[in-house]
């Protein structure tokens, strides 16, 4: 049926949706489809739920979304490695 094969192939998809996942789950989704992993440096922030409609493939996108309040840092330590952490 259609409806099987879009849970068939849901994981092809280009968007993620997700709604009140911890970050450590919704970075796992992430890193599991891109070159550029996302590493969390701080336990408490991997905690952290959050929900929204993103582009699998834009890592960057996310990021700076992370950052936009201000209470998350990131480091890129290589073209594909960007660190997570609280800001200071």
């Amino acid at each position: 049926s259609a409806e099987a094969l879009r849970e068939a192939t849901h994981w092809h998809s280009a968007v993620i949706a997700f709604s009140d996942l911890p970050l450590r789950a919704v970075i796992g989704q992430f890193n599991r489809r891109n070159a550029v992993q996302l590493v969390l440096a701080d336990a408490e922030l991997g905690a952290r739920r959050i929900g929204g409609t993103f582009a699998i493939d834009q890592v960057e996108a996310f990021v700076r979304l992370l950052e936009q309040d201000g209470d998350v840092v990131a480091e890129r330590r290589s073209l594909r490695e960007i660190v997570l952490r609280r800001a200071p």
